[in-house]
């Protein structure tokens, strides 16, 4: 087991010598796409959750399933899909 290990780590010492300047790049690019990636993320986030609060909903209830609270305009149910207005 201590033969294997010990080859393992020498082969990934030498693959990081041989490849340090792509390991380096590789890195500096990941790192890149992180600071651009994650803050649009968190001010996604927040404008889904303004966007969300300003949702109008009403006491109607699907005769299918008794799901309430859907969008005053909605037609059909949002959890199964049945007509909520049968005219």
């Amino acid at each position: 087991m201590r033969v294997l290990f010990s080859i393992f780590f020498n082969i990934i010492i030498l693959i990081l010598l041989l490849f340090k300047g792509q390991l380096i790049a590789s890195l500096v690019m990941i790192l890149g796409y992180a600071i651009i990636v994650i803050p649009t993320g968190i001010i996604t986030s927040e404008l889904v959750k303004d966007s969300m609060k300003n949702v109008q909903t009403n006491t109607q209830s699907c005769p299918n399933c008794s799901t309430g609270k859907h969008r005053d305009k909605a037609e059909f149910c949002y959890k199964c899909g049945h007509l909520l207005n049968e005219d």
